[in-house]
């Protein structure tokens, strides 16, 4: 059985993968046919007033982990009942939010376009129009949340990664409708993006009306499950608000104390972090669900399995991709950047550092999620969090380096994983003593053996393409064998030769 579940799990990472790689590359391509169509300035309009209303979003901020989280828990108990309450519910907090959201928007939105956004004069009326578009995309993307999770909780991964396709598709075609538009280019790319979103959100719903039958909606409102479901998500809030706000605090920071150059370093190193990230996001998208569903069903040992499983391979996973760019990020820099500001290889480093704790902690988030105990959990963890700026502050007043800011994010960060294992502790009671074994001092060991012969190459040979080449090669060579040799329990190295004896037999 556990067999099955780990062939889909593998299943489901790939088809993400496929997705992801496919949203990249697209995405890369896109975005550089749209700036030259649109021109520098109606780009950046574009940008900041739909950056602008994005931030509208943050009502929402939990709710989307929330409506996983509640879904999953009552697929795993198997109540159909119970499920289509749930969903229900989760479209109606969606759709009351979503109103709320076009209110406040409409209400301070167009006041502060109009007297805070740098807008040349001429281009205005192209804003405002952009604004409701992007509004309508917004909350055209807000109601398809619940059946977005809908499929992810049911590990339709193949069908999610085909509605993905299928809206980057859709983009693309939009970049090429936008190249031979003889109209106001910026106008028309608001508008077809917003019909994008509202196609998708019919796709989504017809799909999940065709497979799962607790996707039909009871108008009947639920009022004890919404406070249910709210109370979660407002704790759940609380976490994503903290995050929010050490993350955009760092940056006004920055820009106080060293000016805009400093932030376009951070920004490059938040770039390749979130490529990075994306790669871990992906695994544990696929998993996530399987360990809400082990807790409903009241199969702990599976449930641990998993997450310290999930928190080892996601480590493993980003210090792969993340060991050739610690080495070589002068050469990557120079190779990719024309001119690449200065702070940013420190930059990266340390923050590629503090990805790899995140990595390992999120599933115990998850499992945290899973017990539905996430008041302790949300207030230490989200404090800890929002600690990051006014310690950045001290320190900078100091007259400290901007890079002082990140090794504060890096300490806090792995203080904030220490609290996550015991808090998780008290809600689940596992062995912090066998996680400790099992996946800290493995990882650990995959760490300092792995890195020794890349090192090597990097002090023995000159900086050109040819060492980034070996440099990379080796260390995922080596990163493959220790993990293989040190890292996998004897289970996994035995589903790993059984693949690569089908493989080899293929």
């Amino acid at each position: 059985m556990q067999k099955h579940k780990s062939a889909s799990i593998t299943k489901n990472t790939l088809f993400l993968y496929i997705r992801m790689l496919f949203t990249l590359s697209t995405s890369l391509f896109t975005s550089r046919v749209i700036l030259d169509s649109l021109g520098v300035e109606d780009y950046g309009i574009y940008n900041v007033v739909g950056g602008f209303v994005l931030m509208f979003n943050v009502f929402c901020a939990g709710l989307s982990t929330t409506t996983q989280r509640f879904l999953s828990y009552d697929l795993g108990k198997g109540d159909e009942t119970e499920l289509n309450e749930t969903f229900s519910a989760c479209v109606h907090i969606f759709l009351v939010m979503s109103l709320l959201i076009v209110l406040l928007a409409e209400i301070g939105g167009i006041w502060f376009l109009e007297n805070k956004l740098v807008i040349p004069s001429n281009r205005m009326t192209a804003a405002k129009y952009v604004f409701q578009f992007s509004l309508c995309t917004l909350v055209f993307s807000l109601i398809s949340v619940p059946y977005n999770a809908l499929i992810i909780v049911h590990e339709k991964m193949k069908a999610f990664a085909y509605i993905s396709v299928l809206e980057v598709a859709a983009k693309l075609i939009i970049a090429y409708l936008i190249y031979l538009c003889p109209v106001d280019k910026l106008i028309v790319y608001a508008i077809l993006l917003a019909i994008i979103q509202l196609f998708i959100r019919i796709v989504y719903t017809k799909y999940c009306q065709r497979n799962f039958n607790e996707s039909h909606i009871s108008w009947h409102f639920n009022i004890k499950k919404i406070k249910q479901i709210y109370s979660f998500a407002g704790w759940a809030m609380f976490g994503g608000l903290a995050s929010i706000g050490f993350t955009q605090g760092l940056n006004i920071l920055l820009n106080i104390f060293f000016g805009p150059t400093v932030n376009s370093a951070r920004a490059i190193a938040v770039q390749i972090q979130n490529a990075i990230n994306s790669f871990v996001l992906n695994f544990q998208t696929a998993i996530n669900p399987r360990i809400i569903k082990a807790y409903a069903e009241e199969q702990k040992p599976y449930m641990f399995q998993l997450v310290f499983a999930s928190s080892k391979f996601s480590f493993i996973l980003i210090y792969a991709l993340s060991l050739p760019i610690i080495l070589e990020t002068h050469q990557i820099l120079t190779l990719w950047l024309k001119s690449v500001p200065d702070n940013t290889e420190t930059f990266i480093r340390i923050i590629i550092l503090t990805s790899m704790v995140d990595a390992m902690a999120n599933p115990f988030m998850r499992t945290a999620d899973a017990t539905g105990k996430i008041k302790t959990y949300q207030l230490t963890i989200g404090t800890l969090l929002l600690s990051i700026v006014p310690v950045s502050y001290l320190l900078l007043k100091c007259g400290m380096p901007p890079y002082s800011v990140f090794i504060v994010h890096l300490g806090i960060t792995i203080v904030a994983f220490m609290a996550r294992l015991y808090i998780v502790k008290t809600l689940v009671n596992y062995s912090i003593k066998s996680y400790i074994k099992l996946v800290v001092i493995k990882v650990c060991i995959v760490t300092s053996l792995s890195t020794i012969i890349p090192f090597i190459c990097l002090k023995l040979m000159e900086e050109n393409v040819c060492r980034l080449i070996i440099t990379t090669t080796s260390s995922l060579i080596m990163v493959g064998i220790t993990t293989y040799i040190f890292a996998l329990t004897q289970s996994e190295k035995t589903i790993i030769n059984q693949k690569l004896k089908r493989i080899c037999l293929q």
